[in-house]
């Protein structure tokens, strides 16, 4: 279902800053094993139980 909607799930990441405009996620960067990466989208889900996205975005 997730597939067929187009989401990206990415697992194992850890947030490193949120960037915010008028009370709107921009972009989050995230860093992995494979390194830091910035990611842009339209919806954000903080599934991480933290309220990590919140947090990060002041």
């Amino acid at each position: 279902m997730l597939e067929e909607a187009g989401v990206n799930l990415l697992v194992h990441n850890f947030v490193e800053h949120v960037e915010t405009k008028d009370n709107t996620i921009n972009y989050v960067e995230i860093s992995s094993k494979f390194g830091r990466h910035q990611i842009q989208g339209s919806i954000f889900i903080d599934t991480t139980g933290d309220a990590v996205y919140r947090t990060c975005g002041r």
